[in-house]
Protein backbone atom coordinates (compact mmCIF):
# COMPACT_ATOMS: atom_id res chain seq x y z
CA UNK A 1 0.00 0.00 0.00
CA UNK A 2 2.83 2.22 0.85
CA UNK A 3 4.84 2.29 -2.74
CA UNK A 4 1.49 1.86 -4.38
CA UNK A 5 0.68 5.55 -2.60
CA UNK A 6 3.66 6.65 -3.11
CA UNK A 7 4.24 6.21 -7.12
CA UNK A 8 0.31 8.24 -6.93
CA UNK A 9 2.21 10.87 -5.62
CA UNK A 10 4.93 10.34 -7.95
CA UNK A 11 3.02 10.18 -11.09
CA UNK A 12 0.87 13.27 -9.81
CA UNK A 13 4.60 14.98 -9.40
CA UNK A 14 4.94 14.02 -13.57
CA UNK A 15 1.45 15.80 -14.27
CA UNK A 16 1.68 18.72 -13.02
CA UNK A 17 5.50 19.44 -13.35
CA UNK A 18 6.11 19.84 -10.24
CA UNK A 19 9.96 19.74 -8.67
CA UNK A 20 11.41 17.92 -11.53
CA UNK A 21 14.70 17.44 -10.21
CA UNK A 22 13.22 15.72 -6.85
CA UNK A 23 13.54 11.77 -6.47
CA UNK A 24 10.00 10.15 -7.08
CA UNK A 25 10.46 6.30 -7.79
CA UNK A 26 8.45 3.79 -5.66
CA UNK A 27 10.53 4.46 -2.22
CA UNK A 28 13.39 4.26 -0.52
CA UNK A 29 14.87 1.39 -1.62
CA UNK A 30 14.64 2.03 -5.66
CA UNK A 31 15.16 5.79 -5.39
CA UNK A 32 16.96 7.31 -8.75
CA UNK A 33 17.28 10.77 -10.02
CA UNK A 34 15.09 10.90 -13.35
CA UNK A 35 16.70 12.16 -16.50
CA UNK A 36 16.94 15.94 -16.58
CA UNK A 37 19.51 16.10 -19.39
CA UNK A 38 16.73 16.97 -22.02
CA UNK A 39 14.42 19.67 -23.00
CA UNK A 40 16.68 22.52 -22.20
CA UNK A 41 17.11 25.68 -23.63
CA UNK A 42 20.12 27.29 -25.23
CA UNK A 43 22.30 29.09 -22.71
CA UNK A 44 21.60 32.95 -22.26
CA UNK A 45 23.58 35.14 -21.29
CA UNK A 46 22.22 37.22 -17.71
CA UNK A 47 23.24 41.03 -17.96
CA UNK A 48 23.29 42.49 -14.62
CA UNK A 49 24.78 45.97 -13.45
CA UNK A 50 28.15 46.61 -12.80
CA UNK A 51 29.39 49.76 -11.57
CA UNK A 52 32.24 51.88 -12.60
CA UNK A 53 35.12 50.63 -12.08
CA UNK A 54 34.36 46.94 -12.13
CA UNK A 55 34.81 43.94 -13.87
CA UNK A 56 32.04 41.65 -14.59
CA UNK A 57 29.54 40.21 -12.61
CA UNK A 58 29.53 36.72 -11.50
CA UNK A 59 28.46 34.48 -8.15
CA UNK A 60 24.15 34.86 -8.51
CA UNK A 61 21.85 34.29 -5.97
CA UNK A 62 18.16 35.00 -6.56
CA UNK A 63 15.30 35.09 -4.02
CA UNK A 64 12.52 31.97 -4.39
CA UNK A 65 10.39 34.21 -6.26
CA UNK A 66 13.25 35.10 -8.58
CA UNK A 67 12.94 38.92 -8.14
CA UNK A 68 15.62 39.99 -6.26
CA UNK A 69 19.50 39.03 -7.00
CA UNK A 70 22.39 39.21 -5.08
CA UNK A 71 26.02 38.96 -6.86
CA UNK A 72 29.68 39.90 -6.56
CA UNK A 73 31.25 42.52 -9.35
CA UNK A 74 35.09 41.63 -9.36
CA UNK A 75 36.72 44.37 -9.02
CA UNK A 76 40.64 44.09 -8.84
CA UNK A 77 40.55 40.12 -7.75
CA UNK A 78 38.02 41.20 -5.07
CA UNK A 79 34.76 40.76 -5.17
CA UNK A 80 32.37 43.37 -3.91
CA UNK A 81 28.12 42.03 -3.19
CA UNK A 82 25.25 44.06 -5.01
CA UNK A 83 21.69 43.71 -4.92
CA UNK A 84 19.55 43.73 -8.50
CA UNK A 85 15.75 43.46 -9.26
CA UNK A 86 15.53 41.29 -12.13
CA UNK A 87 13.04 42.62 -14.83
CA UNK A 88 13.18 40.03 -16.70
CA UNK A 89 14.82 36.28 -16.72
CA UNK A 90 17.92 37.40 -18.15
CA UNK A 91 18.14 40.90 -16.80
CA UNK A 92 18.84 42.86 -13.74
CA UNK A 93 18.33 46.64 -13.19
CA UNK A 94 18.29 49.30 -10.19
CA UNK A 95 21.84 48.18 -8.52
CA UNK A 96 21.95 48.80 -4.20
CA UNK A 97 25.70 48.08 -2.90
CA UNK A 98 25.46 45.43 -0.14
CA UNK A 99 29.04 45.18 0.64
CA UNK A 100 32.36 47.06 -1.14
CA UNK A 101 35.33 46.84 1.75
CA UNK A 102 38.35 46.74 -0.72
CA UNK A 103 40.53 44.65 2.38
CA UNK A 104 38.08 41.81 2.23
CA UNK A 105 37.54 38.94 -0.18
CA UNK A 106 33.57 38.09 -0.14
CA UNK A 107 32.76 35.27 -2.11
CA UNK A 108 29.76 33.30 -3.32
CA UNK A 109 26.81 35.74 -1.94
CA UNK A 110 23.82 33.44 -0.96
CA UNK A 111 20.56 34.71 -0.53
CA UNK A 112 17.92 32.98 1.31
CA UNK A 113 14.45 32.28 -0.25
CA UNK A 114 12.54 35.05 1.25
CA UNK A 115 15.30 37.84 0.07
CA UNK A 116 15.90 38.84 3.91
CA UNK A 117 18.88 37.43 4.66
CA UNK A 118 22.43 37.19 2.74
CA UNK A 119 25.42 34.30 3.75
CA UNK A 120 29.10 34.61 2.24
CA UNK A 121 32.05 34.11 3.10
CA UNK A 122 34.78 37.05 4.76
CA UNK A 123 38.03 36.63 4.44
CA UNK A 124 41.23 38.46 3.66
CA UNK A 125 41.62 35.94 0.55
CA UNK A 126 39.81 33.73 -1.14
CA UNK A 127 41.84 30.75 0.64
CA UNK A 128 40.64 31.28 4.86
CA UNK A 129 38.14 33.17 6.07
CA UNK A 130 35.02 33.02 8.36
CA UNK A 131 31.07 33.20 7.69
CA UNK A 132 28.95 35.94 7.75
CA UNK A 133 25.61 37.37 7.33
CA UNK A 134 23.08 40.07 6.51
CA UNK A 135 20.02 40.93 7.49
CA UNK A 136 16.97 43.19 6.88
CA UNK A 137 13.61 43.11 8.25
CA UNK A 138 11.86 43.66 4.29
CA UNK A 139 12.68 43.24 1.08
CA UNK A 140 12.87 47.14 0.58
CA UNK A 141 14.81 48.03 3.89
CA UNK A 142 18.54 48.19 4.56
CA UNK A 143 21.02 45.40 4.79
CA UNK A 144 22.72 45.19 8.60
CA UNK A 145 25.66 43.21 8.63
CA UNK A 146 28.35 42.19 8.24
CA UNK A 147 27.71 39.54 11.49
CA UNK A 148 29.73 36.67 11.61
CA UNK A 149 28.37 33.42 12.26
CA UNK A 150 30.95 32.11 15.03
CA UNK A 151 29.48 28.77 15.20
CA UNK A 152 30.33 27.84 11.34
CA UNK A 153 33.29 29.59 11.68
CA UNK A 154 36.72 27.60 12.62
CA UNK A 155 40.40 26.91 11.56
CA UNK A 156 39.13 25.25 8.04
CA UNK A 157 38.34 27.58 4.99
CA UNK A 158 34.40 28.02 5.47
CA UNK A 159 32.11 28.82 2.99
CA UNK A 160 28.20 28.80 2.63
CA UNK A 161 25.42 27.68 1.09
CA UNK A 162 21.80 29.28 0.87
CA UNK A 163 19.10 28.21 3.71
CA UNK A 164 15.79 26.17 2.87
CA UNK A 165 12.53 27.80 2.29
CA UNK A 166 11.73 27.54 6.09
CA UNK A 167 15.44 29.40 7.00
CA UNK A 168 16.17 26.48 8.95
CA UNK A 169 18.61 24.52 6.98
CA UNK A 170 21.80 24.99 4.96
CA UNK A 171 24.74 23.17 3.17
CA UNK A 172 28.04 24.86 3.73
CA UNK A 173 31.26 23.97 2.43
CA UNK A 174 34.03 23.25 5.45
CA UNK A 175 37.19 21.66 5.38
CA UNK A 176 37.18 20.72 1.42
CA UNK A 177 33.53 19.23 2.22
CA UNK A 178 30.08 19.53 2.31
CA UNK A 179 28.06 19.68 5.71
CA UNK A 180 24.61 20.32 6.03
CA UNK A 181 23.70 22.10 9.44
CA UNK A 182 20.84 23.10 11.04
CA UNK A 183 19.19 26.40 12.88
CA UNK A 184 18.34 24.72 16.76
CA UNK A 185 17.63 27.06 19.46
CA UNK A 186 19.30 30.20 17.30
CA UNK A 187 22.56 28.55 17.01
CA UNK A 188 23.39 26.45 13.19
CA UNK A 189 24.24 22.84 13.90
CA UNK A 190 26.31 20.37 12.15
CA UNK A 191 24.03 17.04 11.66
CA UNK A 192 25.31 13.60 10.18
CA UNK A 193 24.37 12.55 6.86
CA UNK A 194 25.65 10.54 4.29
CA UNK A 195 25.60 9.99 0.57
CA UNK A 196 26.28 12.54 -1.95
CA UNK A 197 27.48 15.12 0.75
CA UNK A 198 30.55 12.72 1.67
CA UNK A 199 31.65 11.54 -1.83
CA UNK A 200 32.40 14.35 -4.12
CA UNK A 201 35.91 15.46 -4.25
CA UNK A 202 36.63 19.26 -3.24
CA UNK A 203 33.04 20.32 -3.61
CA UNK A 204 32.22 23.77 -3.35
CA UNK A 205 29.39 26.43 -4.27
CA UNK A 206 26.58 23.92 -2.40
CA UNK A 207 22.96 24.87 -3.17
CA UNK A 208 20.28 23.39 -1.17
CA UNK A 209 16.98 24.21 -3.21
CA UNK A 210 13.88 25.90 -0.91
CA UNK A 211 11.93 22.48 -0.19
CA UNK A 212 15.70 20.61 1.04
CA UNK A 213 15.20 18.11 -1.21
CA UNK A 214 17.87 18.84 -4.40
CA UNK A 215 21.63 20.00 -3.98
CA UNK A 216 23.48 21.50 -6.94
CA UNK A 217 26.96 21.71 -5.97
CA UNK A 218 30.81 22.50 -8.52
CA UNK A 219 33.52 19.44 -8.62
CA UNK A 220 36.43 18.95 -10.01
CA UNK A 221 36.48 16.26 -12.70
CA UNK A 222 39.34 14.29 -12.69
CA UNK A 223 39.67 13.92 -16.08
CA UNK A 224 39.68 17.63 -17.08
CA UNK A 225 40.34 19.12 -14.06
CA UNK A 226 37.83 21.62 -14.89
CA UNK A 227 34.59 22.33 -12.54
CA UNK A 228 31.69 21.32 -13.84
CA UNK A 229 27.80 21.36 -12.05
CA UNK A 230 26.80 17.89 -10.29
CA UNK A 231 23.22 17.21 -8.60
CA UNK A 232 22.12 14.82 -5.87
CA UNK A 233 18.33 14.21 -4.04
CA UNK A 234 17.09 12.58 -1.52
CA UNK A 235 13.27 11.44 -1.00
CA UNK A 236 12.99 13.67 2.45
CA UNK A 237 15.09 15.96 4.44
CA UNK A 238 15.71 13.16 6.91
CA UNK A 239 17.01 10.79 4.42
CA UNK A 240 20.37 10.43 3.52
CA UNK A 241 21.15 11.80 -0.45
CA UNK A 242 22.19 9.97 -3.60
CA UNK A 243 25.15 9.91 -5.07
CA UNK A 244 25.85 12.63 -7.01
CA UNK A 245 25.44 12.97 -11.08
CA UNK A 246 27.48 15.44 -13.24
CA UNK A 247 24.54 18.15 -14.50
CA UNK A 248 25.34 17.94 -17.98
CA UNK A 249 22.96 21.02 -19.32
CA UNK A 250 25.21 22.99 -17.03
CA UNK A 251 29.00 21.85 -17.59
CA UNK A 252 31.36 22.30 -20.43
CA UNK A 253 33.80 20.28 -21.45
CA UNK A 254 36.08 23.15 -21.88
CA UNK A 255 35.19 25.78 -19.28
CA UNK A 256 35.17 26.08 -15.71
CA UNK A 257 31.40 26.59 -13.76
CA UNK A 258 30.61 27.55 -10.52
CA UNK A 259 27.22 28.76 -8.25
CA UNK A 260 24.43 27.09 -9.89
CA UNK A 261 20.90 28.00 -8.53
CA UNK A 262 17.59 26.20 -9.63
CA UNK A 263 13.95 27.70 -9.31
CA UNK A 264 11.93 26.18 -6.81
CA UNK A 265 9.80 24.38 -9.66
CA UNK A 266 12.81 22.89 -11.49
CA UNK A 267 12.72 24.84 -14.82
CA UNK A 268 15.36 27.51 -14.49
CA UNK A 269 19.11 26.79 -13.69
CA UNK A 270 21.16 29.71 -13.14
CA UNK A 271 25.04 29.16 -13.42
CA UNK A 272 28.74 31.07 -13.63
CA UNK A 273 30.57 30.21 -16.49
CA UNK A 274 34.41 31.92 -16.38
CA UNK A 275 33.44 35.73 -16.85
CA UNK A 276 29.45 35.20 -17.26
CA UNK A 277 25.89 34.09 -15.92
CA UNK A 278 23.62 31.52 -17.91
CA UNK A 279 20.63 30.89 -17.83
CA UNK A 280 18.86 27.81 -19.49
CA UNK A 281 15.46 26.69 -18.79
CA UNK A 282 12.48 24.32 -20.11
CA UNK A 283 8.92 24.14 -20.59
Amino acid sequence: MKYALLLILAACDGVFGLDPLRLRDGGPADLAIPDIATGWSTPQVVTLPVPAGGEFATDLSLSEDEQIAAYSVVVNGDGNLYEARMRSRTTGTATTSIETDATKFHGSPELSPDGLTIHAQWAESETNGELVRWTRTSTDAAWTGPVPVEELTTTADERPGPTDRTNQRMVIVRAAQLAEVVLQDGRWTPIATTGALTVAAAPRNPYLSADGLTLLFVATEPSSGLSDVFVSSRYAVDMPWLPAQRLDVASSPVHNEQDPWLSADGKRIYFSREEAILFIERP
